[in-house]
C-alpha cells in the first residue's frame, strides 16, 4: 500500500509504502508544501485535496491522511467506571455536551480509550475540532498527537515526555503505555527546562542547543517530518483518530465478521423462537430507549474532571458533605477570585468543586497571567495548568487543577 501523510501545521508530507503483512512502512520521499500552508490552514478553502494530488502525483497511492494541528484542538480527559463502548459514547457526548463554549453539533470529537493503570475504570483522551475547520478534507483526518505517539511506539518509547517544535507553536504530550495522559501548547522557556530530564525526547523544528541524543527521528533522519511520517503508521496501526470517521476497515471487518457470527447462529435457531423475536423486536428497542434515557438523566460522570451532574446541580450544591463542607468551598471560591485580581486573568467562565479537588477554566492574554493565577493560589493549595490553547481570538483558554493540601 501507497500512502501519504500530510501534516497540516506545517505543510510537509511524507510518502511510503506499508507493508501489512511485516508491519512496517518505508518512506519513498519526503516533500515540501508549505507555500501552500494558508490554504490548507484556510476552511474555505476547497483545494486542499487537490494541492496533495497534484503536486505528489505518485501513482498506486491508495490512502491519504492528514494530521489536525494542535494549536486548533480541544482536548479533554474522562474517567468512567466502565467498560462497555455504547455507555462511554454516551457518556462522552454528554460530558462534552456541558464542557464546550460552542454547541456540540459545531463540532466533531473523537477518542481513544485505555483501560485504567491502577483499577477497572476506564480512561478517555478525547480530541474536538471545529466542524468548519474540516472542511474541503475527503480523506482520513487524524491528529498530530497520535501521529508523534505511532511514532514512538514504532521505536518502542512507551512512556516520556515529547516536547514538539511545530510551525510557530510548541506543544507538549505527556504519555503512559502510548496513552496521552497531558498535552498543551509550551513557551519555548519551559521546552528548555525539560533538556536535562531523563523522560523528554523532542521532536519536529529542533533549536540547535538541543542535544541529538534527545532528538525523536523517523527513517527519513529529518525530525521536521515525524508527525508526517507518524500519520503514515497508521496504515499499519490504527491507534488514532479520525474526525471525518472515513477509515471503514475495521468496522467492516467487525460486521462482518458478527454477520457470520449471525447467518451461523440462525441455521441453529428453531424457526418459532426466530419469529417470536422478530415479533418482540419493537418492544425491546423501546426498553433499550428507555434505559438509556434513563442512565443519561442519572449518570454521574467522570469522577476527575468536568461532571455533568455536579454542574447541572450549581457549585455550591455539588459539593459532597461527607468529603468537603460548604465552607471549604466558600474559601475556594474566595481564593479564587483573589488569584484571579492578582493575576489579571481576563476571565473566570467555569468552577467545579469535588471533594478536596477543584477545576477552574478560563481566558488570559498571557501565559505569564496563568502562572501568576496558578502561583497565587498555590499559597494554600496544590496547583498545576493542564491546558492551554491559543484561540482564534488572540487570548488564551487555560485549565487549572488544585486540591486542597
Amino acid at each position: 500500500m501507497i500512502a501519504k501523510g500530510v501534516d497540516l501545521s506545517t505543510g510537509l508530507v511524507a510518502v511510503g509504502e506499508a507493508s501489512l503483512l511485516n508491519k512496517t512502512v518505508n518512506i519513498i520521499d519526503t516533500f515540501d508544501l508549505s507555500s501552500y500552508l494558508s490554504c490548507f490552514q484556510d476552511k474555505d478553502c476547497q483545494d486542499k485535496e487537490k494541492i496533495v494530488e497534484k503536486e505528489i502525483p505518485v501513482k498506486k497511492a491508495t490512502k491519504v491522511i492528514y494530521g489536525f494541528p494542535v494549536i486548533k484542538t480541544l482536548f479533554r480527559k474522562y474517567t468512567f467506571p466502565f467498560k462497555d463502548r455504547e455507555k462511554i459514547e454516551k457518556a462522552v457526548k454528554g460530558n462534552l455536551s456541558i464542557d464546550l463554549p460552542v454547541p456540540i453539533e459545531e463540532v466533531e470529537y473523537a477518542y481513544v480509550t485505555r483501560n485504567s493503570f491502577e483499577d477497572e475504570k476506564t480512561l478517555v483522551f478525547c480530541v474536538i475540532v471545529p466542524k468548519e475547520e474540516l472542511k474541503g478534507f475527503k480523506h482520513p483526518v487524524d491528529s498530530e498527537i497520535f501521529a508523534l505517539l505511532r511514532l514512538c511506539k514504532n521505536q518502542y518509547i512507551n512512556n516520556g515526555v515529547i516536547i514538539h517544535f511545530s510551525n510557530n507553536y510548541i506543544f507538549l504530550i505527556k504519555f503512559k503505555d502510548n496513552f496521552p495522559l497531558e498535552v498543551r501548547v509550551i513557551k519555548e522557556e519551559e521546552a528548555k527546562r525539560w533538556i536535562n530530564k531523563e523522560s523528554s525526547i523532542f521532536s519536529g523544528f529542533v533549536p540547535d542547543y538541543i542535544p541529538k541524543d534527545k532528538i525523536l527521528l523517523n527513517p527519513s533522519k529529518k525530525p521536521e517530518y515525524n508527525v508526517a511520517y507518524g500519520l503514515l503508521l497508521k496504515t499499519i496501526d490504527d491507534f488514532g483518530v479520525d474526525f471525518l470517521h472515513k477509515d471503514e476497515s475495521k468496522n467492516l471487518a467487525k460486521f462482518l465478521k458478527g454477520a457470520l457470527y449471525l447467518l451461523l447462529s440462525i441455521a441453529f435457531i428453531d424457526i418459532s423462537l426466530f419469529s417470536y423475536i422478530v415479533l418482540k423486536e419493537k418492544e425491546i428497542k423501546k426498553i433499550k430507549s428507555a434505559e438509556k434515557e434513563i442512565y443519561m438523566k442519572y449518570f454521574s460522570a467522570s469522577e476527575e474532571i468536568y461532571d455533568p451532574l455536579l454542574q447541572a446541580k450549581g457549585l455550591l450544591a455539588s459539593v459532597r458533605k461527607s468529603i468537603s463542607s460548604s465552607e471549604d468551598a466558600a474559601d475556594i471560591l474566595n481564593d479564587i477570585g483573589k488569584a484571579k485580581d492578582v493575576s489579571g486573568v481576563k476571565e473566570i467562565y467555569k468552577i467545579n468543586i469535588t471533594g478536596n479537588t477543584f477545576i477552574v477554566q478560563g481566558r488570559a492574554d498571557s501565559i505569564q497571567q496563568i502562572e501568576k493565577f496558578k502561583n497565587t493560589l498555590a499559597i494554600n493549595y496544590r496547583t498545576s495548568i493542564t491546558e492551554t490553547i491559543n484561540t482564534p481570538q488572540g487570548d488564551i483558554r487555560f485549565v487549572v487543577k488544585g486540591e486542597i493540601k
